[in-house]
């Protein structure tokens, strides 16, 4: 039998004992000093927060003296020896003032009895019988998360609302057993067909009037008995556990019986406001617990303990209170406190990112709902849809309105989001363009011509959230640009033509003829302030917001900077009147004295980048230790996340006022750039961010290092980053169009000719890289003729080395000889040897790749190397040529040797073609030495090598080579992705009837895996007259 206390204001009665004594006032001074402190506590976690552990151990030492004298005011001297065996108190308040005694800090002269034991606070009750008393075991418990904030000021501030959006990633992070609905922005239809669809836990914080909850949409006549119906059906049907943070709460009107009448099993109530990081770990705790299957008394005392261990002398943990009826303690079949009944086995892990939270902000919204309600209505109105700008002249947020407008979409329709970060050269600015604009487009139509220029913003777009609602896809554009730009008009117009609804973030400069509806972002009221920072507002404002909000407090994004830090000279800016650019000045001047060196290097690296970044990407740019300064940023409101906690970035508004105003260290910034340009490049293999976010941040990075005056190092890096990032992007090489663009203006600005023939020297070797042989072909002739009437030999000959090149990735053998022949006669002449060396290496690898042994091997008597004229590259091609011709020659030790001196160097720079050949002698190397494992590597890589070269025919012959090498050490399994590739590659030839075999054999491979499904679907493309290839598979 459980230990049950009944109190009254006049005595106390515990029925297991069948004891019944009268209450003793406890000692009036301390009941006062002790219940007034505790009642101030509960409406501020500030006090707590700020307080230092002296201060916190007063005002512990206070609360335990209270508790000591409420323990012996309700515990027998003769029954507290044996108390600690007892279990849980279960304490029943029977009257008012009982009931406002706070029997969670019960202390036995060495703990709190709610650590401990655990205290558990009993109401009356009517009971409700489930469906099914006892359910069958889970995979996951059924939680639903609900939240609103009604858009009328209230006189509780929303700040005291859980975050349910953050609760549902807790709960379904790691090995949590939860499948988790979550509505931010509840409507009432919606949330009375959730509370009745058979919940095990149900959450809900907001406002609350007398056990009605503020929801959208519902009717205040009808409310009341629809929601208890509601919870009626919902405690048939599986609910359990009630977790209520409410506004009614707060006021210290518990009202818990209500819920107790309804039905409902048990209630864990936050009556006392938590900092929601606080509240966040209690219910993390509390998940976790639960998922391990612990009863409801454990979980939540071991979450009660957990924000004691993580905060030392704290008592924010004794408002989260757990009750339950009393009428349910001790009963044979409903015990409120048991374990939820989970299948033994968790369920796998979903690897899967949330979308939904990609594009919703980690931060709490502290915006204008009147801003807030006209995007909405901007955003749904029917008809034709006009482009939505929100602006700010100020510095104001911005994209914070769309983030919201989002999570409060979120739960009604599963919507689109593309982002794009526009950039061209010229239309931003402090850019001048060049008069060449419409020369090089009709030159380079290929890649700046009107169409070409349409697909780069086609290409440059980054979805962050596909979804499935046809009139909810949204299209983010993020600074425009500054001078009208009619493709980009165009473009913009066919997006709104296909139904998308657009959305500009920019200052006043943007230029456009489209139809807008201009939304401003500068507005601050006194109830948005008073709203956003609580009881945080320093005191020396109090007078200054009386009545209106003076010009100087107006900029939200500024006092959110200011009341983070927490430091009186910044605050104390706000109390005269300061002109913005001082005002922005001086700011950021203390903010950033407060910041440690590098915490300002990745401050400035995230104003240069601009776009979202990949928080792993930004550990390879600024070192893996930046937790800590990410932290700090984001606590101080000078950097953006998102929920997913993967994507950080400086919002737009203060990367365009920090620009404005200079207010980032000016030699800091040159330097980040140029290294951050220069790590980019270095790191773009192991970059997990999307390439299109890539290209745009280093574009972004670029041009502000260009405009900082360090125009030189912005040009070499923009095309080192266009040669090494072009091979990888396939047929979407327009995503570099505008990178390319950059580097020709900024030759240009130099005024130097030599600058620009360096300048199309490179471009051209990008195209190379390129699956452009056509236009790069005709682009070199153009360059060769120009070069030949200015006998610029060296250019002659580098130029005939390159158009060979593409003759022989088109099969043209004997065209590419020619022109070797005249370079190598042009290379032999020229006086200096480092470029004669480089030029002649050159011709030596093409003279190695179309397989002219014995020509390379006279070239390379007469060329006369002179070893210190060789770089590490050279002399890495030079080993390279050495390898394949010692293996030509039957050397292989040597061979094996001399590839290994070249692969020493990182990048040797080598067509597809010759390094797929290179991988085939490899293979064969170490089939010699039996290793058979590296040449499976050798193969496959040299299989991957043909395919990107569109050597289809020599990569279908290693493919069918790697499948007899597996079938030969009885490995049929690991053949399935060789023969799907042959499979395909074979469709795409018309060699029906051996694809026919091909498929016949993978159906039985699939039934021997076990895979009924695709197994079916290959024997039935083994009988079917119209074979052709997978549609979910892209044909080599």
């Amino acid at each position: 039998m459980s230990l049950v206390i009944e109190v009254s204001s006049q005595s106390v009665y515990i029925a297991k004992y069948q004891l019944e004594f009268p209450f003793a006032p406890l000692p009036d001074r301390l009941a006062k000093a002790a219940l007034e402190t505790y009642q101030m506590l509960s409406q501020s976690p500030k006090v707590q927060s700020q307080s230092g552990r002296e201060e916190r151990g007063e005002v512990i030492r206070l609360l335990q003296s209270f508790g000591h004298q409420l323990y012996q005011t309700l515990i027998p001297e003769a029954l507290r020896p044996r108390l600690p065996k007892e279990g849980a108190l279960f304490i029943r308040a029977k009257d008012e003032k009982s009931k406002t005694l706070p029997y969670e800090l019960l202390f036995d002269g060495a703990s709190f009895i709610a650590q401990t034991q655990g205290v558990i606070r009993l109401f009356g009750a009517r009971t409700l019988e489930p469906d099914q008393p006892q359910k069958l075991p889970q995979d996951r418990l059924k939680i639903t998360l609900l939240s609103y904030r009604p858009d009328q000021a209230r006189s509780t501030s929303p700040g005291f609302m859980l975050p349910v959006e953050r609760l549902g990633q807790l709960a379904q992070s790691g090995q949590r057993r939860f499948s988790a609905q979550v509505d931010g922005n509840a409507e009432w239809g919606r949330t009375l067909s959730m509370i009745e669809s058979g919940l095990d836990i149900l959450l809900f914080t907001g406002y609350e009037d007398e056990g009605l909850w503020a929801i959208g949409g519902q009717k205040p006549e009808e409310a009341l008995p629809r929601l208890t119906r509601a919870l009626e059906i919902g405690v048939r049907r599986g609910l359990r556990l009630l977790i209520l943070a409410s506004s009614q709460l707060l006021e210290g009107s518990s009202g818990l019986e209500r819920y107790g009448y309804k039905g409902i099993p048990a209630v864990i109530s936050f009556e006392g406001r938590l900092d929601t990081e606080r509240a966040l770990e209690y219910l993390g705790s509390l998940w976790s617990g639960l998922s391990l299957g612990q009863t409801l008394l454990q979980a939540h005392r071991h979450g009660v303990n957990q924000l004691q261990t993580s905060l030392g002398l704290s008592w924010d943990w004794s408002w989260v209170r757990l009750s339950m009826p009393k009428e349910l303690v001790d009963h044979p079949r409903l015990d409120s406190l048991r374990a939820f009944s989970l299948t033994a086995d968790p369920p796998p892990i979903s690897s899967e990112p949330n979308q939904t939270a990609l594009v919703l902000s980690g931060r709490r919204f502290a915006g204008n709902l009147e801003v807030l309600s006209q995007l909405e209505k901007a955003l749904t109105s029917e008809g034709e849809q006009r482009i939505v700008w929100l602006r700010s002249l100020q510095g104001q947020h911005q994209e914070e309105y769309l983030l919201e407008y989002f999570r409060r979409l979120a739960p009604k329709a599963d919507f689109s989001v593309d982002i794009f970060y526009y950039y061209r050269w010229g239309f931003h600015e402090g850019q001048q363009k060049s008069l060449l604009d419409r020369e090089l487009a009709d030159e380079f139509g290929f890649l700046w011509g009107d169409e070409k220029i349409s697909e780069f913003f086609d290409f440059s777009l980054v979805s962050l959230k596909t979804g499935t609602h046809p009139g909810h896809r949204y299209l983010c554009v993020y600074f425009p640009p500054d001078l009208l730009d009619p493709l980009f008009e165009a473009w913009l117009k066919g997006r709104r033509a296909l139904g998308w609804r657009v959305l500009l973030f920019s200052q006043y400069s943007f230029v456009t003829d489209l139809p807008t509806e201009v939304i401003s972002t500068d507005r601050t009221s006194l109830d948005e302030i008073k709203n956003a920072f609580e009881d945080r507002l320093p005191e020396s404002w109090d007078e200054l917001l009386k009545t209106q909000v003076p010009p100087q407090m107006r900029n939200h994004a500024l006092l959110s900077q200011a009341v983070a830090s927490g430091e009186e000279p910044f605050t104390d800016l706000f109390n005269s009147p300061l002109e913005p650019e001082a005002l922005w000045s001086q700011s950021s001047a203390l903010v950033q004295a407060g910041l440690g060196v590098s915490a300002k290097r990745l401050l400035c690296g995230l104003y240069l980048l601009k776009v979202k970044w990949h928080k792993p990407d930004l550990e390879l740019l600024f070192g893996p230790e930046l937790d800590k300064d990410l932290e700090r940023l984001f606590e101080l409101h000078l950097v953006e996340r998102n929920l997913e906690g993967n994507l950080y970035w400086m919002a737009g508004n203060l990367a365009i006022l920090y620009r404005k105003y200079k207010l980032l260290p000016q030699d800091l910034l040159v330097k980040t750039g140029q290294e951050l340009l220069q790590k980019i490049i270095g790191s773009l293999e192991a970059l997990e961010t999307e390439p299109s976010l890539v290209i745009a941040g280093f574009s972004q990075v670029a041009a502000e290092v260009a405009h900082l005056g360090s125009r030189e190092t912005a040009l070499q890096r923009n095309l080192q980053f266009a040669k090494k990032m072009a091979p990888d992007l396939g047929s979407k090489v327009g995503m570099l169009s505008q990178n390319i663009l950059t580097s020709l203006e900024l030759a240009l600005e130099t005024g130097s000719s030599q600058a620009l023939e360096r300048c199309f020297s490179s471009i051209l070797s990008i195209f190379d890289h390129l699956p452009l042989e056509a236009q790069t072909l005709r682009l070199y002739q153009w360059l060769l003729q120009a070069e030949e009437e200015r006998h610029n030999w060296p250019q002659v000959s580098a130029l005939q080395c390159r158009l060979a090149a593409i003759h022989v990735r088109q099969g043209a053998k004997e065209r590419a000889k020619g022109l070797l022949v005249s370079a190598t006669q042009l290379a032999l002449d020229l006086g200096n040897p480092a470029e004669r060396s480089h030029i002649l290496v050159e011709i030596a690898l093409l003279l190695l790749e179309i397989g002219e042994m014995e020509q390379l091997q006279d070239f390379l008597g007469a060329a006369q190397f002179q070893p210190e004229y060789l770089n590490q590259e050279t002399l890495a091609r030079l080993w390279l040529i050495d390898g394949h011709l010692l293996y030509h020659h039957q050397e292989p030790g040597p061979a094996r040797r001399a590839l290994a001196k070249a692969y020493e160097y990182k990048h040797p720079f080598l067509s597809d073609s010759l390094a797929a050949q290179t991988e085939l002698i490899l293979a064969k190397l170490a089939r010699k030495t039996e290793q058979m494992p590296e040449a499976e590597a050798h193969l496959r890589e040299a299989a991957k090598l043909f395919e990107k070269a569109k050597q289809w025919e020599r990569a279908a012959a290693i493919h069918d080579e790697l499948v007899a090498h597996k079938e030969s050490q009885n490995r049929p399994g690991s053949t399935i992705e060789h023969l799907e590739w042959l499979y395909r590659y074979n469709c795409k030839e018309d060699h029906l009837d051996r694809a026919r075999k091909i498929a016949l054999k993978l159906g039985g491979l699939y039934y021997n895996a076990g895979d009924k499904t695709r197994s079916t679907e290959y024997y039935g493309k083994a009988q079917s007259e119209a074979i052709g290839p997978n549609p979910n598979h892209t044909p080599p």
